[in-house]
C-alpha cells in the first residue's frame, strides 16, 4: 500500500505542479492586472487545487486500498464538544390564565454536548457505526412546547381580563 500511496503522490504532484505552471503563465499573460489582483486570483486558485487535490489524494488511496482488500479492519474514531450560546435573548410575553396580569419574560436556551463516534470496517463488508452523545440543556417553556401560543381574537373570546395591555404594547 505505500509503494500505490507513493505511486499516487508522484502522479498527483506532477499534475499540480503542470496546473501552477500553466496558471503561472497565463497571469504573466495577463498584463492590465495589477499586483493585489494577481495575488487575489493566485490565492483563489491554490486555494481551490489544494481542495481538489487532498480529495483526489484521499479517493485514489481509497480506490487502491478497496481493490486490493489488503486490509483486516479499519478503525477509526472522534469526539466532538459542542456549545450553543444564543447571540440574543428571546423575549416572551405571557400569562398564567385569562384573569392574571401579563409578564414579559426573557429566554436564554443554551446547550453543551459531547459526542464520540466509533467506525469500524472489516474486510468481509462488516461496517459499524456507533455514536454516543450526552448533553446538558438550559431551554424554556416556550421552546419546549409547554405553553400554548394564543391570539388576541381567541383571547378576547376566552375571557381575557387584561386587553388593554395588548392593546397598548400592540401584542398579538
Amino acid at each position: 500500500m505505500e509503494a500505490k500511496r507513493a505511486i499516487i503522490l508522484k502522479k498527483l504532484s506532477q499534475e499540480i505542479t503542470d496546473k501552477g505552471i500553466e496558471f503561472e503563465n497565463t497571469l504573466v499573460e495577463l498584463s492590465d492586472l495589477n499586483k493585489t489582483q494577481k495575488k487575489e486570483l493566485s490565492d483563489d486558485f491554490y486555494k481551490n487545487l489544494k481542495e481538489e487535490y487532498s480529495r483526489k489524494f484521499a479517493e485514489q488511496q481509497h480506490r487502491a486500498l478497496f481493490d486490493s482488500l489488503r486490509f483486516k479492519t479499519l478503525r477509526t474514531h472522534w469526539t466532538n464538544f459542542n456549545l450553543y450560546l444564543p447571540v440574543m435573548f428571546q423575549r416572551f410575553t405571557i400569562a398564567e390564565n385569562l384573569i392574571t396580569d401579563f409578564k414579559n419574560k426573557k429566554s436564554y436556551p443554551a446547550e453543551i454536548s459531547l459526542s464520540h463516534t466509533r467506525f469500524l470496517e472489516t474486510q468481509k463488508a462488516l461496517k459499524i457505526y456507533l455514536n454516543f452523545r450526552a448533553g446538558i440543556l438550559a431551554n424554556n417553556a416556550i421552546n419546549s412546547r409547554i405553553l400554548s401560543w394564543t391570539s388576541f381574537e381567541s383571547y378576547k373570546s376566552s375571557g381575557g381580563q387584561k386587553i388593554e395591555y395588548l392593546i397598548s404594547k400592540q401584542l398579538d
